[in-house]
Protein backbone atom coordinates (compact mmCIF):
# COMPACT_ATOMS: atom_id res chain seq x y z
CA UNK A 1 0.00 0.00 0.00
CA UNK A 2 2.93 2.43 0.91
CA UNK A 3 4.08 1.73 -2.69
CA UNK A 4 0.98 2.24 -4.11
CA UNK A 5 1.04 5.62 -2.37
CA UNK A 6 4.11 6.99 -3.33
CA UNK A 7 3.53 5.77 -7.00
CA UNK A 8 0.07 7.78 -6.67
CA UNK A 9 2.45 10.89 -5.60
CA UNK A 10 4.73 10.39 -8.16
CA UNK A 11 2.43 10.42 -11.26
CA UNK A 12 0.41 13.42 -9.55
CA UNK A 13 3.95 15.30 -9.85
CA UNK A 14 4.55 14.03 -12.85
CA UNK A 15 0.90 15.84 -14.61
CA UNK A 16 1.69 19.48 -13.88
CA UNK A 17 -1.68 19.94 -15.39
CA UNK A 18 -4.31 18.97 -12.74
CA UNK A 19 -4.82 19.91 -9.04
CA UNK A 20 -2.85 18.30 -6.55
CA UNK A 21 -1.89 18.18 -3.08
CA UNK A 22 -0.13 20.85 -2.13
CA UNK A 23 2.92 18.59 -0.63
CA UNK A 24 2.83 17.36 -4.29
CA UNK A 25 3.32 21.45 -5.60
CA UNK A 26 5.87 21.43 -2.37
CA UNK A 27 8.43 18.31 -3.53
CA UNK A 28 7.25 17.89 -6.94
CA UNK A 29 11.14 17.91 -8.33
CA UNK A 30 11.76 15.45 -5.34
CA UNK A 31 9.16 13.07 -6.68
CA UNK A 32 9.61 13.36 -9.92
CA UNK A 33 13.37 12.67 -9.17
CA UNK A 34 12.41 8.63 -7.45
CA UNK A 35 13.72 5.94 -9.48
CA UNK A 36 12.24 2.53 -8.60
CA UNK A 37 14.48 1.31 -6.16
CA UNK A 38 14.21 4.46 -4.48
CA UNK A 39 10.74 4.58 -4.56
CA UNK A 40 10.90 1.12 -3.00
CA UNK A 41 12.62 1.78 -0.35
CA UNK A 42 10.75 4.54 0.62
CA UNK A 43 7.49 2.52 0.93
CA UNK A 44 9.20 0.08 3.41
CA UNK A 45 7.98 2.28 6.26
CA UNK A 46 6.83 0.94 9.61
CA UNK A 47 3.85 2.33 9.53
CA UNK A 48 1.02 3.49 6.64
CA UNK A 49 1.41 6.35 4.46
CA UNK A 50 -2.07 6.92 3.19
CA UNK A 51 -4.54 8.05 5.97
CA UNK A 52 -8.28 7.89 5.27
CA UNK A 53 -9.53 10.20 8.42
CA UNK A 54 -8.18 7.61 10.63
CA UNK A 55 -8.23 9.91 13.49
CA UNK A 56 -11.29 11.45 13.00
CA UNK A 57 -13.93 10.11 14.74
CA UNK A 58 -17.00 12.45 14.08
CA UNK A 59 -16.30 12.19 9.88
CA UNK A 60 -16.28 7.76 10.53
CA UNK A 61 -19.51 8.16 12.50
CA UNK A 62 -21.19 10.02 9.57
CA UNK A 63 -19.59 7.73 7.37
CA UNK A 64 -20.46 4.18 8.76
CA UNK A 65 -23.96 5.48 9.85
CA UNK A 66 -25.00 7.40 7.54
CA UNK A 67 -23.42 6.08 4.19
CA UNK A 68 -25.56 8.33 1.75
CA UNK A 69 -25.24 11.55 3.32
CA UNK A 70 -22.68 13.34 1.60
CA UNK A 71 -19.55 14.49 3.51
CA UNK A 72 -18.10 17.84 2.49
CA UNK A 73 -14.30 17.63 1.36
CA UNK A 74 -12.47 21.26 2.00
CA UNK A 75 -12.04 23.32 -0.63
CA UNK A 76 -8.49 23.27 -0.31
CA UNK A 77 -7.63 19.45 -0.07
CA UNK A 78 -6.82 17.95 -2.84
CA UNK A 79 -7.47 14.29 -3.96
CA UNK A 80 -6.23 11.78 -6.22
CA UNK A 81 -7.74 10.52 -9.67
CA UNK A 82 -11.13 8.51 -8.47
CA UNK A 83 -10.17 5.11 -9.90
CA UNK A 84 -6.71 5.11 -7.91
CA UNK A 85 -8.45 6.77 -4.81
CA UNK A 86 -10.87 4.26 -4.73
CA UNK A 87 -8.65 1.26 -4.51
CA UNK A 88 -6.32 2.85 -2.04
CA UNK A 89 -8.95 4.22 0.16
CA UNK A 90 -10.04 0.57 -0.26
CA UNK A 91 -6.72 -1.45 0.64
CA UNK A 92 -6.66 1.61 3.19
CA UNK A 93 -9.85 0.52 4.88
CA UNK A 94 -9.32 -3.60 4.46
CA UNK A 95 -6.13 -3.31 6.45
CA UNK A 96 -7.09 -1.16 9.11
CA UNK A 97 -10.36 -3.75 9.52
CA UNK A 98 -8.09 -6.44 9.31
CA UNK A 99 -5.32 -5.22 11.68
CA UNK A 100 -7.71 -4.29 13.71
CA UNK A 101 -9.31 -7.77 14.10
CA UNK A 102 -5.53 -9.13 14.90
CA UNK A 103 -4.17 -7.10 17.03
CA UNK A 104 -5.44 -3.68 17.89
CA UNK A 105 -3.13 -1.71 19.78
CA UNK A 106 -0.22 -2.20 16.92
CA UNK A 107 -3.11 -1.45 14.40
CA UNK A 108 -3.78 1.91 16.09
CA UNK A 109 0.10 2.79 16.58
CA UNK A 110 0.72 1.78 12.90
CA UNK A 111 -1.82 2.98 11.17
CA UNK A 112 -2.88 6.07 12.87
CA UNK A 113 -5.96 5.14 14.54
CA UNK A 114 -7.12 6.52 17.26
CA UNK A 115 -9.35 4.41 19.89
CA UNK A 116 -12.74 5.93 18.67
CA UNK A 117 -12.21 5.52 15.46
CA UNK A 118 -10.87 1.87 15.62
CA UNK A 119 -14.30 0.87 17.37
CA UNK A 120 -15.84 1.55 14.53
CA UNK A 121 -13.69 0.04 11.70
CA UNK A 122 -13.06 -3.11 13.91
CA UNK A 123 -16.96 -3.36 14.30
CA UNK A 124 -17.87 -3.01 10.39
CA UNK A 125 -19.20 -5.69 8.80
CA UNK A 126 -16.97 -7.04 5.84
CA UNK A 127 -20.03 -6.13 3.14
CA UNK A 128 -19.91 -2.37 4.05
CA UNK A 129 -16.09 -1.70 3.41
CA UNK A 130 -16.40 -1.40 -0.25
CA UNK A 131 -19.39 0.68 -0.29
CA UNK A 132 -17.53 3.36 2.26
CA UNK A 133 -14.56 3.49 -0.29
CA UNK A 134 -16.03 4.58 -3.00
CA UNK A 135 -18.34 6.90 -1.23
CA UNK A 136 -15.50 8.41 0.51
CA UNK A 137 -12.33 7.99 -2.12
CA UNK A 138 -12.08 11.80 -1.75
CA UNK A 139 -10.91 11.05 1.62
CA UNK A 140 -8.08 9.38 1.13
CA UNK A 141 -4.40 11.28 1.22
CA UNK A 142 -1.10 10.93 2.16
CA UNK A 143 -0.65 11.03 5.83
CA UNK A 144 0.90 14.58 6.73
CA UNK A 145 0.24 15.52 3.31
CA UNK A 146 0.11 19.39 5.03
CA UNK A 147 3.90 18.44 6.35
CA UNK A 148 6.15 18.46 3.45
CA UNK A 149 9.19 18.41 5.29
CA UNK A 150 8.56 14.75 7.06
CA UNK A 151 8.15 13.46 3.59
CA UNK A 152 11.50 15.57 2.63
CA UNK A 153 13.15 13.61 5.32
CA UNK A 154 11.47 10.37 4.12
CA UNK A 155 12.20 10.95 0.59
CA UNK A 156 16.05 12.41 0.82
CA UNK A 157 16.55 9.19 3.60
CA UNK A 158 15.30 6.67 1.02
CA UNK A 159 17.54 8.27 -1.91
CA UNK A 160 20.92 6.69 0.03
CA UNK A 161 22.01 3.38 0.70
CA UNK A 162 22.51 4.30 5.14
CA UNK A 163 19.83 2.05 6.26
CA UNK A 164 20.20 4.42 9.79
CA UNK A 165 18.98 7.31 8.14
CA UNK A 166 15.49 4.89 7.15
CA UNK A 167 15.98 3.75 10.72
CA UNK A 168 15.60 7.05 12.39
CA UNK A 169 13.26 8.50 9.89
CA UNK A 170 10.87 5.62 11.19
CA UNK A 171 11.78 5.89 14.55
CA UNK A 172 10.59 9.84 14.23
CA UNK A 173 7.50 9.16 12.03
CA UNK A 174 6.63 7.04 15.14
CA UNK A 175 6.84 9.03 17.56
CA UNK A 176 4.67 11.38 15.44
CA UNK A 177 1.80 9.06 15.34
CA UNK A 178 1.78 8.70 18.59
CA UNK A 179 1.48 12.22 19.36
CA UNK A 180 -1.08 12.33 17.44
CA UNK A 181 -3.25 9.55 19.33
CA UNK A 182 -3.16 11.27 22.60
CA UNK A 183 -5.23 13.19 23.96
CA UNK A 184 -5.03 16.85 24.66
CA UNK A 185 -3.10 17.60 27.22
CA UNK A 186 -5.69 19.88 28.60
CA UNK A 187 -7.79 16.49 28.16
CA UNK A 188 -5.47 14.80 30.40
CA UNK A 189 -4.80 17.48 33.14
CA UNK A 190 -8.88 18.24 33.78
CA UNK A 191 -9.23 14.75 34.09
CA UNK A 192 -6.67 13.81 36.76
CA UNK A 193 -8.10 16.96 38.44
Amino acid sequence: MNARCIEMLVNAARDERGCTFALVADLRELFKSLDPATRQRAARCAFLLSDLELSNADWWHVAHNHPAQPIRTPPWRASFPRPSAIQLARATLLLAWNSLQVEPPTAQVLLGITTPVAEVIANLQFDEIDPIARARYRHVRPRWDDRPAVWRRLLLAAQTADESLLTEFNLHALQLLTGELLPPRSAVTSSAD
